[in-house]
């Protein structure tokens, strides 16, 4: 057990085997961690500013002597971290931008081109954009592909005539695709100097 931890409350836990649970007070991991140590292991409980535990991990010590089992409470704090991390390339959220439902039965097409996260070779991909409305008689559309920093403009008569160009077009690379010269800028227009 780490007996040269600084400070420390002992608190009592009554199971199958009575032990000796300290609580780790001062330690580098920050407020959202609780750290509890008994002479076979360690424990981690996660919790919000307002106290609410929201993960709590039991780990038994694999090393002998306090430094060594300091660091195996510090490697799996940070392990923890690291499985919370938001843009993390695996799993079934990284590899689409939102859920195709209904739009993959009328348009696979724009359907992929929309919620497609990845590349055919795993490599993350920049989600794109569509855009619709109605101008002069004439409804216009607007797909943006901002990892590839091309865009379209089509426009039709009718909405679905229009949603029906968009889902031929949208994967071709041969469609009539532009280069966005606003993709630079991340869309945004840059204010003169006078």
């Amino acid at each position: 057990m780490l007996t040269d931890w600084r400070s420390s409350k002992e608190v009592r836990c009554v199971g199958r085997h009575v032990c000796a649970v300290r609580e780790w007070r001062r330690h580098p991991y920050g407020r959202g961690v609780r750290v509890f140590v008994s002479e076979e292991g360690f424990f981690l409980l996660y919790h919000a500013k307002t106290g609410f535990v929201y993960r709590g991990r039991c780990v038994p010590f694999v090393r002998c002597g306090s430094d060594a089992q300091r660091l195996e409470v510090s490697e799996a704090v940070w392990e923890d971290r690291a499985m919370k991390k938001k843009t993390s390339k695996s799993g079934a959220a990284a590899r689409l931008h939102a859920s195709p439902d209904l739009l993959k039965g009328h348009y696979p097409n724009l359907a992929e081109f929309m919620t497609a996260g990845v590349y055919d070779d795993g490599e993350r991909r920049e989600a794109p954009t569509v855009t619709i409305w109605a101008a002069g008689g004439q409804w216009k559309c607007i797909l943006k592909d901002r990892g590839e920093q091309l865009v379209m403009w089509l426009s039709a008569e009718r909405l679905l005539e229009l949603l029906k160009m968009a889902e031929d077009m949208c994967l071709e690379e041969d469609g009539p695709w532009r280069v966005d010269d606003q993709s630079v800028n991340h869309g945004k227009r840059k204010k003169g100097l006078g």
